[in-house]
């Protein structure tokens, strides 16, 4: 195959893949109300359901309740008045777990999906289920460790049955010449 052809399906394969993400993207399947419109109104989403994925502040050790906080990250812009930083918006949300299933155990810096109901002005959220994510930085470690160590295994074994043609521009199997 000429390079130049091979360039070509290899830029239309990726323009086809970064127009299918655009497409994925621009839709939102969630039937759940964004963090927007709640910090707008409140009090309009009682009782919807919320599906939110959040860090753990505190835990309650006497009750069945820990607190997320719902919050939006600082924008900083950069321009010709200088950097400019928005106020970042935080309140603190209680999650109330007494009815909820808890996979998992949840801690303060725990990363949490809760699924449940808003209620309270949407201040608290009563949990149906819980699944904990990530529980300490030890996770994260965990999981880029396994991560890079698999796609090492990965090379090393294509490359004991493959070799690269420069000349060519392609790959060849081993033991051919």
């Amino acid at each position: 195959m000429h390079p130049t052809h091979r360039l070509l399906g290899i830029a239309v394969l990726i323009a086809l893949l970064l127009g299918l993400n655009f497409v994925v993207a621009a839709v939102d399947y969630r039937p759940y109300p964004n963090q927007d419109a709640i910090i707008s109104e409140p009090a309009a989403y009682d009782g919807e359901q919320v599906f939110v994925f959040k860090d753990v502040e505190t835990v309650s050790t006497t009750d069945s309740q820990a607190v997320v906080l719902r919050e939006i990250e600082p924008v900083v812009d950069i321009g010709l008045d200088g950097v400019t930083r928005a106020v970042t918006y935080r309140e603190a949300v209680t999650v109330d777990l007494s009815d909820a299933t808890v996979s998992g155990e949840i801690a303060p810096g725990a990363y949490i999906q809760i699924y449940g109901q808003l209620r309270d002005e949407s201040s608290v959220i009563d949990a149906d289920r819980v699944v904990v994510d990530y529980q300490n930085s030890a996770d994260y470690t965990y999981m880029y460790g396994t991560s890079i160590l698999g796609l090492l295994v990965a090379v090393v074994y294509f490359f004991s049955h493959w070799r690269i043609d420069l000349r060519a521009g392609s790959f060849e199997p081993r033991g051919e010449q």
